[in-house]
């Protein structure tokens, strides 16, 4: 059985013959696919791909490589997000997510991806077919299709990785095996031993010296980043002085996050993976007086951010913005510190490499909240004074327990976790979602649903456990439940 995290990609071109015998096939014979003057009345440049003929090339990926010979394809969800158009690549990308070893089942996500935009997604259910005689299966191909497995490590970029916080990081993730693209304005004592460390721990560091502002400076990060195997993964540290104007502020937390993401979007989507992470301040959520230029730079930041995730999350996209208290590093002896509990570097060292690590099952999203004694916390927007108690999972993979308003559960990431698989919006009302009643979740959903979440958390839950757990509420206790037994 394929493990999490395999994948394939691979290219098709679809002609006017292909539509010819899709039609011969299905019998659908739509002018919308074969005739330009239908195609522009009815509001499209020109003839389109038929879904399932778009589709089709998925079919080819279960039987012939994920898992091939065993295979048996049980279904599918697909969404078309944009007009699949003739005589023009388009890339696909199959990757495994979740595997059931108990009801020999894999779920698979897959991308169509034509001139760098998502036009086509989907779940794929697909049975392994452990009881068939694999000598007596019938003749096959003697090349079959080329499989990645999931990458043992990934090659993170920090910019900014001469500052204390950013470097302190880079070790984490060279400690956890992880490679490095090291991005600084100017050659420094501190990168170059930085380098020396991560290498005595056997990872491999790049350094980019340059102004992170410059297209010249992210196509050279991009050119490293090329030659690394991994998703992208982002750790965006660099920022101007705390006085700088608002000008400088924008145009260092924000331009450079805008530019890479143009450069690593498309790798980003083919390997369905990607982790975007601003250092951010809890100033953004405080309004500390004469801190706004330096605010508004980092808030403009984290709104892009939030947007890609918003756009790209179904995809396998992350962002998310560490919002860290006052932290005791060189940037932030010119504050007034009186009487403020300062955060050491390395506590937010520790959250940061493990939010890039993907460390515990963590895909929080948005803000981060990170105090001085403190769990971080994932910060919402109350809207009514209704306050209960709901449960978080902390950037290292813990559960914690907050008072918050109704408004804020929403925030809850296992509850968002699960309306997100279930395609609905976060602020969703829980007592009208379950199985049987919600669009889309039925026995069938309910078993790929917790296959998800199994994998997603780490988890195991039993059989009597999916029995009972049919609505969100109750699905998201039996996962909670499940943390605290693991834990």
């Amino acid at each position: 059985m394929p493990q999490v995290g395999t994948r394939m990609v691979w290219e098709r071109q679809f002609a006017a013959r292909d539509f010819e015998t899709f039609q011969e096939l299905s019998g659908d014979a739509s002018p919308l696919h074969a005739d330009a003057d239908y195609a522009r009345a009815a509001g499209y440049a020109e003839p389109i791909v038929p879904l399932h003929l778009a589709a089709s090339p998925l079919s080819a990926a279960v039987g012939m490589a994920l898992p091939g010979r065993r295979a048996l394809y049980l279904g599918h969800q697909l969404n078309a997000r944009r007009p699949v158009l003739f005589d023009r690549p388009v890339t696909y990308s199959v990757k495994v997510i979740s595997t059931s070893p108990a009801t020999e089942s894999l779920e698979l996500s897959a991308l169509a991806i034509q001139d760098d935009v998502v036009v086509l997604d989907g779940k794929l259910a697909v049975r392994v077919r452990t009881e068939i005689d694999l000598d007596a299966s019938g003749n096959w191909p003697d090349r079959l299709w080329n499989v990645e497995p999931p990458p043992a490590k990934c090659s993170v970029i920090v910019t900014g990785a001469s500052g204390t916080t950013a470097s302190i990081t880079a070790l984490r993730l060279a400690e956890a095996g992880h490679d490095l693209i090291l991005q600084t304005r100017q050659k420094g004592e501190r990168v170059a031993l930085l380098r020396k460390r991560a290498e005595k721990l056997g990872a491999e560091a790049r350094i980019v010296i340059g102004d992170i502002t410059a297209e010249s400076c992210q196509d050279e990060i991009f050119a490293a980043f090329q030659r690394t195997s991994g998703p992208p993964v982002v750790f965006h540290c660099a920022a101007p002085p705390l006085d700088a104007s608002a000008e400088d502020h924008f145009r260092v937390a924000y331009l450079p996050l805008r530019g890479l993401w143009h450069r690593l979007r498309r790798s980003a989507l083919l390997h369905q993976n990607a982790r975007l992470l601003l250092l951010g301040s809890a100033a953004q959520i405080e309004h500390v007086a004469g801190m706004a230029d330096y605010v508004a730079g980092k808030v403009a930041a984290t709104s892009f951010l939030d947007g890609l995730h918003v756009q790209n999350g179904l995809f396998g996209i992350r962002t998310a913005t560490l919002a860290a208290g006052m932290i005791d590093t060189p940037y932030s002896e010119g504050l007034d510190r009186t009487g403020i509990r300062l955060l050491q570097p390395e506590e937010v060292a520790d959250v940061a490499a493990n939010w890039l690590a993907g460390n515990g099952g963590n895909s929080a999203t948005g803000l981060v909240v990170l105090r001085a004694g403190d769990l971080p916390s994932y910060v919402g927007k109350p809207t009514t004074s209704d306050v209960e108690e709901y449960v978080g999972v902390t950037a290292q993979g813990e559960l914690t327990v907050t008072k918050a308003s109704r408004a804020d559960s929403v925030n809850d990431p296992i509850r968002a976790k699960i309306l997100e698989l279930l395609n609905l919006p976060p602020g969703s009302d829980p007592t009208g979602v379950a199985m049987g009643a919600t669009p889309g979740w039925d026995s069938f959903r309910q078993i790929t649903l917790v296959m998800e979440l199994e994998q997603h958390f780490e988890v195991h839950l039993t059989s009597a456990t999916i029995e009972a757990a049919k609505t969100l509420d109750t699905l998201t206790k039996a996962v909670v439940n499940a943390i605290q037994t693991r834990s």
